[in-house]
């Protein structure tokens, strides 16, 4: 960016103006029922790029069918520079307004977090315990991994939650307590976790295919559609790196996000607040993954023989334990070359990753072909932890 204009790292809450919609990687037709999803980091940085060249009087013209990425094409194309060096983090479900001009972002549950079989009040952590890995023991990984372990049983029915930044806190504490003491801690419903229910719900309707031509409806072509209509009160947060004058182009405006031409309006906060300053002291041992990432490169599916392992670049540190999900489909629209992209697959938000000594993690993603541009967008934020693993390995 330019010398002249110092950045800095605020927080911009998103506010919806309708209802919202998100498409994953899956193809869909007028023979299909689709539901929004929610936004990745690539929406984020897109949308709000695109306002931001709107509102600078660039036209899309420029960049029409130019083979690369989106960003080069842009740079060749004249676009400023102050665009296209701006770094995003997130989005997350927040809590908040645009009156208020704050937000209190609600962070997906760790995969390692569940509550009580027996109490439900009463939640645990799972965390790695080094039973040996011979097939006596029954257990054997690959990647040398060590299983991870709850303190008791916990509910086999149990719902992912989101917690706010109080009870991520309390997460992260009980991290930090010896062995003895990780039997199980409380959160407090609403001030400390959210159901989703609480936060959105989804608006099923009922749509009817246009031609693009003759912008005339479709004999027959009907298609169900569900959007995502957040509560009274709720949003999204993100965080961007950008000097004051694409602050103020941003501040109270309004402009499209995701599809179905649905907008919102960003309020922009003095600052973000997620800060290395908050980061724990010690010697961080966990890594939780707070947006998606992406950590191979995109590979066919994974069989018996060639098995997909999502799990980080081995230059960061050796890894223990890992917790993750079932991956995202993503996929998305090229402008430049006015196609949609190819669908890869990311490792969901909340994963947990545990190593066997101390790790500082910029940013968690792969050794991927185009790490830098999805660094830039916000993909594989990571927030550390204290993990104590003085008795993991009995």
């Amino acid at each position: 960016m330019n010398a002249s204009e110092p950045v800095k790292w605020r927080g911009v809450f998103l506010e919806p103006l309708d209802v919202l919609f998100f498409r994953d990687g899956r193809p869909f037709d007028s023979t299909n029922r689709v539901v929004s999803v929610l936004p990745t980091p690539q929406t984020v940085a897109g949308a709000i790029r695109s306002h931001w060249l709107g509102a600078s009087g660039f036209s899309r013209s420029k960049i029409k069918n130019y083979q690369g990425d989106i960003v080069s094409a842009l740079r060749a194309a004249g676009a400023d520079a102050k665009i296209l060096d701006a770094r995003f983090r997130g989005p997350w479900l927040a809590g908040g307004d645009c009156a208020n001009a704050g937000a209190r972002p609600l962070l997906p549950c760790p995969m390692n977090l569940k509550t009580s079989k027996d109490d439900p009040d009463r939640w645990l952590v799972a965390l790695p315990t080094d039973r040996g890995e011979s097939p006596e023991d029954g257990w054997q990984h690959a990647d040398g991994l060590w299983p991870l372990e709850f303190p008791s049983d916990p509910d086999p029915k149990f719902e992912s939650v989101l917690l706010t930044p109080s009870g991520f806190r309390k997460y992260q504490q009980h991290l930090d307590l010896p062995a003895a003491a990780r039997n199980g801690f409380s959160l407090i419903k609403g001030d400390d976790y959210l159901e989703p229910d609480a936060i959105y719900s989804t608006d099923h309707r009922i749509g009817i295919a246009i031609d693009p031509k003759s912008l005339a409806t479709i004999k027959g072509e009907l298609y169900g559609i569900g959007l995502l209509a957040l509560r009274p009160g709720f949003g999204m947060h993100i965080e961007i790196e950008m000097p004051d004058s694409l602050a103020e182009l941003l501040d109270g405006k309004s402009f499209p996000f995701g599809g179905e031409g649905k907008c919102v309006r960003a309020c922009v906060m003095d600052e973000p607040i997620f800060s290395p300053a908050d980061e724990p002291a010690g010697q961080p041992r966990m890594t939780y993954l707070a947006t998606p990432t992406f950590l191979t490169k995109p590979t066919p599916l994974a069989t018996a023989k060639t098995p997909h392992r999502p799990l980080p670049p081995s230059g960061i540190g050796t890894i223990r334990g890992a917790a993750s999900d079932r991956p995202l489909a993503v996929s998305g629209w090229d402008v430049a070359r006015g196609g949609p992209r190819a669908t890869r697959f990311a490792v969901p938000a909340g994963a947990v990753y545990f190593w066997d000594g101390p790790v500082k993690v910029e940013g968690l993603i792969g050794d991927i072909p185009d790490r830098d541009a999805r660094l830039q967008e916000g993909w594989g934020f990571a927030i550390p932890a204290n993990w104590n693993a003085g008795a993991s390995s009995e």
